[in-house]
């Protein structure tokens, strides 16, 4: 029955500063499924007010207390270190620790299966795990006591492995990120290494493009050397690839090589097949590309070298010879605008504005087209006279290679 003006008095000026109460909406009482009361009848409502100052209480009205499945947490905690009901024991390179079947279960996917199902270890009070240090064990399991995971770079790697073995898929999600925070010159590649190992997608992806926004830096580390043929390949045919020019690449791609070349040596043509050969200037490739011993030796590697060279000697045929290996390393869109006798870029990711090279004749508000990776200016008037209206024929094409004066950002 509803409360009397009186009680609903008290109530109201009951101190409550120790025991905090609100009504709440996405807590920890949300799972809790709330009684109907649309259906309730009419004698459990609360009848009218004799008062109009009087407010009436509602029969339901769920109250939580802040930090509540904090203080649960803390409690299990502190049970598990005095070894208070604790029911289990989990055993690793000869240590023990004490745990709470109930606690294991309910936030690993491996104990859930093994505690709750008709497993050996279900009857049994304790289980030795294999594959997992105890290190990497302690913290995973003051993870799931406390909702913190104690990473370091020393530790990462244990912490990882155990927590992928436990099936705690959300301490696995924080060691990922762990990691994407932790990249440098000095760990990309043993953190890829890691990345791949586990099936980090994102830390895979993140790994990979740290390292090809700073190629340069990173073949020079020791990390470099340290990437597999697979690694390496993946990069190289990346339109991402920050290298200065392609002849730079090469040099780079032999360097991987030449550190241990009796190994690596079988996989030079799989590699050269990313390098963009076509767009290396022709004395380049003649002085320098072909006088190496292992590019004139490999038969894969100086068919490579005649496509490279053919590109530059038939001219007028490089648009019927497009490939990949002849596209300018790029992955950022850029417009160009016909302004009076000014081609102008603009390019989205940096918001930088230039020119393109002048054409030998300069052209008049001409039209702008691309074809198979060229582009080309055509028409527009012959001279800026503004009443000069006598259209030209003239046309001109545009090498992506070259056109822009700020090819490398």
């Amino acid at each position: 029955m509803p409360l009397s003006p009186k009680k609903q008095a008290q109530y109201a000026t009951r101190n409550t500063s120790s025991v905090r109460l609100r009504f709440l909406e996405n807590t920890c009482d949300s799972m809790v499924k709330m009684p109907d009361t649309q259906g309730a009848s009419n004698e459990d409502k609360p009848g009218p007010s004799s008062s109009t100052n009087e407010k009436s209480v509602p029969n339901y009205m769920p109250c939580s207390t802040e930090n509540h499945c904090c203080a649960l947490l803390h409690g299990l905690q502190e049970l598990r270190k005095s070894n208070t009901l604790c029911d289990y024991t989990l055993i690793a390179d000869g240590e023990r620790i004490p745990v709470h079947r109930a606690v294991m279960a309910a936030c690993s996917d491996y104990f859930r299966v093994m505690l709750t199902g008709f497993m050996r270890e279900s009857r049994e009070e304790f289980v030795e795990l294999k594959g997992v240090t105890a290190g990497g064990l302690a913290v995973v399991v003051d993870f799931a006591y406390t909702g913190r995971l104690e990473l370091t770079t020393d530790n990462v790697e244990e912490v990882l492995s155990a927590a992928s073995h436990l099936q705690v898929s959300v301490a696995v999600e924080l060691c990922s990120k762990y990691l994407e925070m932790a990249l440098t010159i000095y760990n990309c590649t043993d953190i890829l290494n890691l990345a791949q190992m586990y099936t980090l997608t994102s830390t895979q992806a993140k790994a990979l493009q740290y390292m090809m926004d700073n190629f340069e830096i990173v073949s020079s580390s020791e990390q470099f050397s340290k990437l597999t043929h697979t690694q390496l390949a993946t990069m190289l045919q990346d339109n991402s690839l920050r290298v200065p020019t392609e002849y730079r690449l090469f040099t780079i791609v032999l360097q991987w090589i030449d550190h241990d070349k009796t190994e690596r040596a079988q996989y030079l043509a799989e590699l050269m097949k990313n390098i963009r050969l076509p767009l290396l200037a022709g004395e380049e490739l003649v002085e320098k590309v072909s006088k190496v011993d292992m590019m004139r030796v490999n038969q894969e590697c100086s068919d490579l070298l005649t496509e490279a060279k053919d590109y530059h000697i038939v001219t007028s045929k490089q648009p019927m010879l497009q490939s990949s290996r002849t596209q300018v390393r790029s992955n950022h869109p850029s417009v160009i605008m016909s302004h009076a006798q000014n081609l102008e870029c603009y390019t989205f990711h940096n918001k930088h504005h230039g020119f393109l090279k002048d054409s030998l004749i300069p052209l008049f508000n001409p039209s702008v087209a691309v074809l198979d990776n060229f582009m080309y200016a055509c028409g527009g008037k012959y001279d800026s006279t503004e009443n000069n209206e006598i259209a030209t024929a003239r046309c001109f094409r545009f090498d992506p290679r070259f056109v822009l004066m700020f090819y490398f950002i």
